[in-house]
């Protein structure tokens, strides 16, 4: 029976070692993430952001959030990106 795409990557990253990840390549992934977390952090004062807090609110799951939510209420967003997790 032939894997599946997802147990492929995950094969994928079980055997690749760090020390052979090309060094482009982790600069390229850590400059993302600062990115991610440049825009997050700019965005979060937006008042579309805050719009976007007011209407997920009443609709999320009990006991789910947004990542960067303050925990006294249901949901919250951190700039542009919002993350559902469980909590």
């Amino acid at each position: 029976m032939e894997i599946g795409a997802t147990e492929k990557i995950a094969n994928f990253i079980i055997e690749t070692d760090y020390e052979h990840i090309p060094r482009e390549a982790i600069a390229i992934a850590k400059n993302a993430i600062l990115d991610y977390l440049g825009v997050t952090v700019a965005g979060s004062n937006e008042p579309v952001v805050a719009r976007l807090k007011e209407g997920i609110l009443g609709q999320l799951p009990s006991k789910r959030r947004v990542v960067g939510s303050n925990p006294s209420r249901d949901a919250t967003g951190i700039g542009h990106h919002m993350v559902l997790t469980k909590s």
